[in-house]
């Protein structure tokens, strides 16, 4: 829910950033999970293909209530280029406006080529996607931003399944 510039200290820092949300929530739970950031950088094992689980159950949104709302089937469904439901719910349950998400990721959750400089850079461009699409834009938009910008972040829990 929260949002930052691109400087987020780096794969880590933005990791980091998602747990502190989830210890943060309402929600019974959902700081006991691990939870990494839908971004890349440059350089082998940095995508998100590379960093996050592929897991063969439903991506929900959180909810203060058992989520029912499916934004993709699975890994394969969720970097296909469309997902079923916009990515609008901040950790507390609560749906925000469309806004800017920092990923300097594609749809198919491979790393793009501006990512505020391995997100440790307020002075570079970033790729981000919108947090109200559910097309290839939910990933990527067609421009880029300046890493001063303040955009927020998809986090993802890690579950194996």
């Amino acid at each position: 829910s929260t949002t930052q510039n691109g400087n987020l200290g780096g794969l880590a820092g933005a990791d980091t950033i998602c747990n502190a949300r989830a210890d943060a929530s309402s929600i019974p739970g959902l700081g006991n999970g691990t939870w990494k950031a839908w971004i890349s950088t440059s350089g082998a094992g940095n995508s998100a293909s590379s960093r996050l689980n592929h897991s063969t159950v439903p991506y929900k949104l959180v909810s203060l209530v058992e989520s029912t709302t499916i934004v993709a089937n699975n890994w394969n469904d969720l970097t296909n280029g469309n997902i079923q439901n916009s990515i609008n719910i901040g950790e507390n349950g609560a749906a925000y406006s469309p806004s800017n998400v920092w990923t300097g990721t594609n749809y198919t959750a491979l790393a793009t080529a501006n990512h505020c400089s391995n997100w440790g850079a307020t002075f570079a461009n970033g790729d981000f996607g919108n947090s109200g699409a559910v097309g290839t834009t939910w990933s990527i938009g067609a421009t880029t931003v300046t890493c001063n910008t303040l955009a927020r972040l998809y986090c993802v829990e890690q579950t194996l399944y």
